[in-house]
């Protein structure tokens, strides 16, 4: 069949249409996110399953108007007492008024019932409702699952659909069925848009009724707006840099359909979550329809690339119904990352001056921003949204255009700046009172940071930023409880990289343009930040027998489109900048799940090199001082005392503050005075083999020059494909082995797909298991002589 507008299907559109997404859930609230077509005043009933017709919660509120038929509500049920209990399924439904309900017809299809209740619940509960179970009281029971970088027309196969499939095996249990996900950043790719989704939201945009907005320098009807035109107006006008590293400087492939309204990005969060907006699978628009015969895109036929575009967004919207399902039964966080509002987003010193001195920029930026209050952080944090910024936000949401500087940011001394009420976008998240030891309390922590717009850019225009400046990095670790055994802590750019990656960006990404296509925004690249991250994050710990501060740490990223797991433990015996108090330690694991749908061959690169041009230790080792200290080298003794002293001793310590790599200096004979803290980063090989069922053929080239047996090739080769790195789209599972004493550890599984391209079934391949054990004699305390 032939495309049609969504205006000519607007009678066939259900009440709602996007949701509903279960979003911040504990044991006194419970907060779902809903569109609809049209105002209603919603209320949340929160069931225990079994249990009868009485709500234990319920919540009501209003929705936001954003167009004349899109209203969008996170409502929230809420009790002063902690009435929902660990060990239990609750179910929960939404009243829209007019006796409408979930299961109610015309609410989520024509026929409501239990037919259409499948698209958000799962059976085998006393109602067919969507359901969620509160995380256990036992850390070795908790299941938190993670995943980034979802880009509707990257290559393969959603991972995010292994929610759904996690939930089939486990919905009924509630110790094993998901207890958090974290969307780590990346929801959607705002820089980076198919031609033919962007027709889908602009036709979308009229259906809905949704004001249009005058941008700055363009006439609304220009033809630089239309899908495949726009990278011209979003590089020169609105300062973007997505287009930055993909070829030539009149190319504009990325940039050329980049969201640019309010409007575009509030729809573009519709269809990535649900499938409610989208024609019928074989009903997308064809390439005529969106560029009309003999147009050209920079000067090229869009046939070229279009139907490739069509065909990876075709696969994308076939995953949405699994995603929709699983999204309405596992309480889900949110944090942003650049792409939900364009690539390099405050990248550095040079992008923010570039935007931010533009009208067009301004205005693209606070655009982004608005869209990602409504849509993710009022779910993250609902009680910031009733008074203050939050309640401002959703006040000038209806008649916004695009001009209000409420969310506008300007350069300072080398820093963002803000307005006085600028949202709070980080926020924490506790697990359930527990009593131990006649204190009760939560055994876990969740903090989740922003580590996008409190930069600061001590060095020059292209240098790497310092990804949160110090005066606001204590802010976004409030105290904790005494009972606190372990943190999870969402940095949605890994904190401990992969080397070969973060080495290319170093190299590469130097001067004006290289900064851009190397994307040089690593915690590593700017040695004070990054210490000061580990060492606040030792100050979080508790005092152990030897009477020195422990804290153990669970790191949850996304951003690099690849999938890995690594180990960080740190000794603070005089932390720097005293950010802790003396003698505090740290294990940590660095789990990375990216991309759940963005492929390439860079990364197939990754998830066969691993970890490549690491030393053969697979570790890398460093000693740091408050003050530089004195060093004597074994260099040759022909060479001259002064250079040694003037040439090698600066280079050795150079920075701030001062540290020694040892994986990567000469031998040392003596270090005066010894270091005031050391940490190791070793970086990890998942267990075992894959199954020998994997398609080898799907993966590896079908003949090898020189190899007799290409088969042998690829199982002796294959084997290795993702141990260190996965890089196919992937989705993290995260859970702890929690006994006595020192005998902790969390597992990371990694799943994806054995044919990336295809739809078979997403698994559980690889498994990485972390000590964080302080006395594990794996990983010695790293020593001046360079020992182990």
């Amino acid at each position: 069949m032939a495309f049609t507008s969504l205006q000519s299907r607007l009678g066939q559109l259900p009440l709602v249409l996007a949701g509903p997404i279960l979003r911040r859930t504990d044991a006194r609230t419970v907060t779902v996110w809903v569109a609809l077509r049209e105002a209603r005043s919603v209320a949340v009933e929160v069931f225990a399953d079994g249990a009868g017709a009485v709500p234990l919660l319920r919540g009501e509120r209003a929705t936001v108007r954003l167009g004349e038929r899109l209203h969008v509500v996170a409502v929230t049920a809420r009790s002063s007492q902690a009435v929902l209990e660990p060990g239990k399924i609750y179910l929960y439904d939404l009243d829209f008024g007019n006796n409408q309900r979930l299961a109610s017809p015309n609410v989520l299809s024509s026929t409501g019932g239990v037919t259409a209740m499948a698209a958000v619940a799962y059976a085998g509960f006393s109602k067919t409702l969507p359901s969620f179970a509160l995380p256990p009281s036992s850390l070795g029971q908790l299941r938190i699952v993670h995943g980034s970088c979802r880009k509707s027309h990257g290559g393969g196969a959603d991972a995010l659909t292994a929610l759904h499939t996690m939930l089939l095996d486990s919905v009924t249990d509630p110790f094993a069925r998901p207890h958090h996900l974290l969307l780590t950043g990346d929801q959607i790719y705002a820089d980076d848009v198919p031609d033919v989704l962007l027709h889908l939201i602009r036709d979308a945009r009229t259906a809905l009724g949704l004001p249009g907005e005058a941008l700055p320098d363009i006439a609304p009807d220009s033809p630089e707006l239309e899908p495949g035109h726009r990278g011209l107006y979003a590089t020169d006008q609105a300062g973007m840099t997505a287009v930055v590293g993909i070829g030539s400087s009149s190319d504009f492939k990325v940039a050329k359909s980049h969201l640019l309204t309010f409007a575009e990005y509030a729809l573009m969060y519709l269809f990535a979550w649900s499938p409610v907006l989208w024609p019928a699978a074989g009903d997308l628009p064809a390439v005529d329809r969106v560029h009309p015969p003999g147009t050209t895109v920079d000067g090229k036929d869009p046939r070229k690339y279009y139907a490739e575009e069509l065909a990876a967004v075709t696969r994308f919207r076939a995953a949405l119904a699994d995603v929709r399902h699983g999204l309405a039964n596992v309480p889900t966080y949110m944090i942003f990352d650049d792409h939900d509002v364009s690539d390099d987003w405050f990248l550095n010193q040079a992008w923010s001056r570039r935007v931010l001195t533009k009208p067009a920029g301004r205005q693209v930026v606070q655009n982004g921003l608005l869209a990602f209050a409504l849509f993710q952080a009022w779910g993250n944090t609902p009680e910031a949204f009733e008074s203050g910024w939050g309640a401002g936000l959703l006040a000038v949401a209806p008649n916004w255009a695009g001009s209000t500087p409420i969310l506008e940011s300007t350069l300072e001394n080398n820093r963002l700046r803000h307005p006085s009420d600028w949202p709070t976008w980080n926020f924490r998240v506790t697990g359930p009172d527990v009593e131990a030891g006649g204190v009760t309390g939560p055994r876990y922590e969740l903090i989740v940071l922003d580590a996008r717009t409190w930069r600061s850019f001590p060095g020059g225009m292209s240098d790497p930023p310092a990804l949160i400046e110090d005066g606001r990095m204590a802010l976004q670790f409030p105290p904790r409880e005494q009972t606190v055994e372990v943190s999870f802590v969402v940095a949605p750019a890994p904190v401990v990289g992969n080397p070969l990656p973060e080495l290319i960006q170093e190299k590469v990404g130097t001067g004006p343009y290289g900064a851009f296509i190397g994307d040089r925004e690593t915690w590593e690249l700017h040695r004070g930040t990054f210490e000061a991250l580990i060492t606040r994050l030792a100050a979080r710990g508790r005092p152990g027998a030897d009477g020195r501060r422990k804290a153990r740490v669970v790191l949850l990223s996304g951003d690099v489109h690849y999938g890995f797991t690594t180990r960080l433990q740190y000794w603070g015996d005089r932390p720097f900048r005293e950010l802790a108090p003396a003698g505090s330690d740290l294990v940590a694991a660095q789990l990375t799940a990216s991309a759940c749908k963005n492929q390439e061959i860079k990364t197939y690169v990754v998830h066969a090199a691993g970890y490549g041009g690491l030393p053969e230790s697979g570790s890398k080792r460093t000693l740091g001082w408050r003050a530089r200290p004195q060093v004597r080298t074994g260099l040759p003794s022909v060479l001259p005392a002064a250079w040694v002293k003037t040439r090698w001793q600066p280079w050795l310590l150079a920075g701030e503050p001062p540290v020694l790599e040892l994986e990567t200096t000469p031998p040392l004979i003596d270090v005066t005075p010894p270091p005031d803290w050391a940490h190791r980063r070793d970086y990890l090989v998942a267990a075992g083999d894959l199954p020998t069922a994997l398609d080898w053929a799907a993966i590896l080239p079908v003949g090898v020059p020189g190899n007799p047996d290409p088969e042998q090739f690829r199982r002796a080769i294959g084997k290795f494909l993702g141990r260190r790195a996965v890089g196919v789209n992937n989705f993290g599972e995260v859970r702890l082995t929690w006994g006595s004493g020192e005998d902790k550890a969390v597992v990371h599984t990694l799943w994806w797909r054995r044919k990336g391209e295809s739809t078979v079934p997403i698994e559980p391949l690889r498994v990485f298991t972390v000590s964080l054990s302080f006395s594990d004699a794996n990983y010695p305390r790293p020593t001046a002589a360079g020992a182990p």
